[in-house]
């Protein structure tokens, strides 16, 4: 794949294990997109002075709209599209300290929906969403 003029990476996370990698300081567009506010710092710190990366700090879903976003470190999700480490936490149960022992914060970020950077020229797309990848798609 010589001819890859952008790709596009939904849940670059730290960028260890991102295709694009391959990519820096090349003609070809990176789009890094990143929920999770920790990751996304470390891409600005790492990636801001590269000319073909671009940053975005949202979720990728079916509109634009504010969403609750769970972190969980390496294994984040968006309410309603659960991860698979979401399913694993029983919510209900009360002697479960959420914010103590699963260090879960939820905050509110903006989703937007692909578009943003999709015009029908995406030559390489990877989605890596912890299990809401299906989500992402619809």
């Amino acid at each position: 794949m010589t001819n890859i003029s952008k790709i596009v990476e939904i849940g670059a996370g730290d960028f260890q294990s991102c295709y694009s990698r391959k990519f820096l300081d090349t003609a070809a567009e990176i789009h890094l997109i990143e929920p999770n506010q920790l990751f996304y710092k470390d891409l600005l710190k790492n990636f801001c002075d590269k000319k073909n990366v671009k940053c975005y700090n949202v979720a990728i879903g079916d509109s634009y709209k504010f969403v609750k976003f769970f972190n969980y470190g390496y294994c984040s999700w968006v309410e309603g599209c659960p991860s698979f480490t979401a399913t694993q936490i029983n919510f209900e149960d009360e002697k479960v300290d959420i914010e103590k022992h699963y260090k879960i914060l939820a905050t509110e970020i903006g989703m937007a929906p692909i578009t943003i950077i999709d015009h029908g020229d995406i030559d390489y797309l990877s989605i890596n969403c912890c299990g809401s990848e299906l989500n992402v798609l619809s």
